[in-house]
């Protein structure tokens, strides 16, 4: 067994898992291991991805990779389809599969990328493909340092949200590997088939939970411009842009739904949420970063006002 640490987490291993940072502790929270799931796509060839997700136990199924069972947030179990090659399946495992058992664990988890500037993290939101990794990149280029990339895990249970560290890794397009000073040629892929290469980030990690400052929801525009969104607008992103809604009415329903509205509510009340739009040239990320900067040397505490959906304003 391999032992690795990653969201704050102890983490007993059967399959190797090169992007975690190694554990000298043999007292898990969660334990991965191989067996069989008994849940797989249809027989007809036509599925290339199944799921059933539910609040304590999720099964998920993907097409020349293998099944995964997600419970109680302290198990995972893994059937591949070959054991050719495990980097493929180490990709859901590290993604949406982590993501669901850090929501099994009562965090609120994000499609994001988080870095810490000054001693405060800052979380990049945005759609796959849209630069969230990109953008974190830029700011480790510049000094800063990487939380996590593609996951974000925030516990908002304090009177303050804070980002747990994730895992050294990148996953970034070989211009944008380019665009941050190294050449995509010396980089491996995320996984045989895919352009995506896997930076490693270990002398640019913190590897400590820290306080949150600040959420960037990435746009597109014609030049940079930081905008502070009213808090109905960036509650309603930011649940567009959570792990928990990818699945729908399968995990926001009932009770999970309405502490979900609560968790995202309770962040906007406290964290500033601004619209950061960008041009999509790659020349041009440093006038973001040199945005995000900015904001975070003059980041003064909110004055709220009363509003009619969250009790708040900017």
């Amino acid at each position: 067994m391999h032992h690795y640490t990653a969201y704050g987490l102890g983490i007993r291993s059967a399959l190797v898992l090169p992007e975690l940072q190694p554990s000298p502790s043999d007292n898990p929270d969660v334990n991965i291991r191989r067996g069989k799931v008994g849940f797989s796509l249809s027989s007809d060839g036509r599925e290339q991805e199944r799921y059933l997700v539910g609040a304590d136990q999720a099964y998920l199924a993907w097409a020349g990779v293998g099944a995964y069972l997600v419970r109680h947030g302290n198990e995972i179990v893994v059937e591949p389809c070959s054991e050719d090659d495990e980097s493929i399946v180490r990709l859901p495992l590290l993604g949406t599969i982590m993501a669901l058992l850090l929501q099994q664990r009562g965090h609120l988890v994000l499609h994001a990328s988080a870095v810490a500037v000054g001693g405060q993290a800052v979380v990049f939101v945005a759609g796959k493909g849209n630069g969230k990794s990109t953008m974190a990149a830029t700011l480790c280029a510049r000094g800063h340092s990487l939380l996590a990339d593609d996951v974000v895990a925030l516990d908002v249970s304090g009177e303050r949200p804070i980002v747990l560290s994730g895992f050294p890794q990148v996953k970034l397009w070989p211009d944008a590997v380019r665009s941050v000073g190294g050449d995509p040629a010396l980089l491996p892929r995320v996984a045989p088939g895919y352009e995506k290469r896997s930076r490693r980030m270990a002398e640019s990690f913190e590897s400590h939970p820290i306080p949150l400052a600040g959420i960037y929801l990435l746009s597109v525009a014609t030049e940079s411009k930081l905008t502070l969104l009213p808090p109905r607008d960036a509650i309603l992103r930011l649940i567009s842009n959570s792990y928990a809604a990818r699945f729908g009415a399968m995990l926001l329903r009932g009770k999970a739904a309405s502490q979900h509205l609560r968790q995202c509510t309770a962040l906007v009340r406290t964290v500033p949420v601004f619209d950061l739009a960008r041009p999509r040239s790659l020349a041009l990320l440093s006038e973001g970063a040199r945005l995000v900067e900015e904001q975070m040397q003059c980041t003064k505490p909110r004055r709220c006002q009363p509003d009619p959906l969250t009790g708040w304003s900017a």
